[in-house]
């Protein structure tokens, strides 16, 4: 409501095409994606880059912003070719404007490396990895959200490669750190929550797995409301563990409620 409300305003007195309605369209795509509403986020994030490189010039932090943005889109859409042309082309934007060392390259880094993380390809996502962790621990102190993110890339990665307990300390240090920061009332704590549960689900540890399932659940409706699509993904995620775990009554109970969710 907020932004669409700025919107109007610089729109009307700045017109449709002012770079100021660039970095609006952004923050309405990063808004939607969040909410899952992948489409408007793309009409929103693809406005965005349209006013950035016509007004701004292709060399602009709103350009390379743009670009991460429907990138991400991009791979949600398995449009895999897009999405890594609009990452490397975030990346070279960064290098340009801050030179090779400065800590907003590893936004870039790790988009790129969740690519080839996705396509399998988990050498080259760890070169991708640990060169954004190398930059954020240059400029960075231990408890600063950026390595709270890093840590969650380096153990997406190893949860990937089948390296359990190593993604579990990763994720652990990233959750201490958000906690700490943050407290337990953060949309990141509950993706945390979520991340350690689908790994202790998969080493089948299903009763720390229903833990952090139903924490992440819980946390998700404290923070905004019964309906978020993001509630359906929690109870699917305590159906499937409920399920291995041998509770098949509560296994079709939440199944029924993922459902329902989904049907909105």
């Amino acid at each position: 409501e907020y932004l669409q409300k700025g919107l109007d305003i610089v729109r009307f007195h700045k017109g449709e095409s002012h770079p100021e309605m660039a970095a609006i369209y952004n923050s309405m795509g990063t808004y939607n994606r969040i909410l899952n509403r992948y489409p408007e986020a793309q009409r929103a994030y693809e406005r965005s880059l349209q006013i950035s490189q016509e007004f701004l010039g292709r060399e602009h932090i709103e350009v390379a912003k743009s670009n991460i943005g429907v990138g991400f889109i991009y791979q949600i859409n398995g449009e895999l070719v897009k999405s890594l042309n609009a990452f490397d082309t975030a990346l070279e934007v960064f290098k340009r404007i801050f030179g090779p060392e400065h800590p907003l390259l590893g936004y870039a880094l790790n988009y790129i490396g969740s690519f080839y993380c996705e396509k399998g390809d988990f050498k080259k996502a760890r070169e991708y990895f640990d060169e954004a962790l190398r930059l954020k621990k240059k400029y960075y102190e231990e408890e600063h959200p950026e390595m709270a993110v890093a840590y969650r890339k380096q153990a997406e990665l190893l949860e990937n490669e089948e390296k359990y307990d190593e993604a579990l300390k990763y994720y652990s240090r990233a959750l201490e750190i958000y906690l700490k920061l943050y407290g337990e009332e953060h949309s990141s704590v509950a993706a945390t929550y979520c991340d350690l549960g689908i790994v202790y689900q998969t080493t089948e540890n299903y009763e720390e797995a229903l833990k952090h399932h139903q924490k992440a659940l819980a946390l998700t409706i404290k923070l905004y409301g019964e309906d978020h699509p993001s509630i359906a993904s929690d109870y699917l995620n305590l159906g499937v563990t409920s399920g291995l775990k041998g509770d098949s009554k509560a296994e079709i109970e939440y199944y029924k409620k993922s459902l329902k969710m989904r049907k909105k």
